[in-house]
């Protein structure tokens, strides 16, 4: 099995969505729903396999208030929407992406061919990422894992699981949060810049101890539930590998009191504030 072929069989494993996106992708098919040829779109078979059947299609059209969809009908609709909105020609999926991005990107830093290899042998595998939650109450803790996806250029998932209103489905008492790119280093400087699911960008500095590798620096993202940018200190250090799949219910991710006995030790290095250990910008009169 190809290694591409891998990254989109754990993708498809990983991702799942929150009531609030499901409704949103219903309702942009609902938007388009008088102005497309759907007999058109369902010509293609090899299209039609890869997005939802007509009977879904038209079961969400008919009652599109009271309609739910599964997590894999969900990806089924972002699939229809690329084709629908902008062409087949455009659909192109991500692992598709991956290759021509990763090297116009790396052209344009200036890094070779064989840092994104070098890093791999380095650093590929799991990692805790521990900072604070946007309101500096809690300490998040999420996974991510540094894997090579095609020969040569160093990639990442970052699994984030924490409670919130999805507690109230059957089955689902955390939301998860997937966000994958590529990984740009440079000596002791790597960023990790993920597109996907929203434009965010980690740049760290890698520790000079190789035994267990570590990374420190900034996260700049947007609130998932508030839409509001933010910046925060984040610390991942490496640990024996874990499958995806089984971060969701592991005791060790998730939400913890800043007094944890297991995680209080990074306070110091991820607290979104001025201090003598802060990647932050110092203070000053402008």
């Amino acid at each position: 099995m190809q290694n591409s072929d891998l990254w989109s069989r754990r993708k498809d494993d990983v991702k799942l969505y929150t009531s609030k996106e499901k409704r949103a992708l219903i309702e942009r098919l609902l938007e388009l729903r008088d102005g497309v040829s759907w007999t058109a779109v369902y010509s293609n078979r090899e299209v039609a396999a890869q997005i939802p059947s007509r009977r879904t299609l038209y079961r969400i059209f008919e009652d599109p208030v009271n309609c739910h969809i599964r997590d894999s009908t969900a990806r089924q609709i972002e699939r229809l929407l690329t084709i629908a909105e902008h062409g087949e020609s455009n659909a192109e999926t991500h692992h598709e992406l991956v290759p021509r991005s990763y090297s116009i990107l790396r052209r344009l830093m200036g890094l070779s061919e064989r840092s994104g290899a070098r890093f791999l042998e380095k650093f590929q595998g799991c990692y805790k990422c521990v900072r604070m939650t946007t309101a500096t109450s809690q300490i998040l803790v999420t996974h991510l894992r540094i894997e090579e996806i095609v020969p040569g250029i160093p990639a990442f998932s970052h699994i984030e699981t924490i409670p919130d209103e999805a507690s109230q489905i059957p089955g689902r008492g955390r939301r998860v949060l997937t966000h994958e790119g590529v990984i740009l280093a440079r000596g002791r400087r790597a960023t990790f810049l993920s597109p996907s699911g929203s434009l965010r960008q980690m740049t760290c500095i890698i520790s000079a101890n190789l035994t267990r590798p570590a990374f420190s620096g900034l996260l700049m993202s947007v609130d998932a539930k508030h839409e509001l940018p933010f910046a925060a200190r984040v610390f991942l250090t490496w640990v024996p590998d874990i499958e995806e799949s089984e971060v969701i219910h592991h005791p060790d991710y998730g939400l913890f009191s800043p007094d944890d006995s297991h995680y209080s030790a990074y306070v110091p290095y991820i607290s979104n504030a001025i201090s003598p250990d802060s990647v932050l910008v110092p203070e000053t009169d402008v």
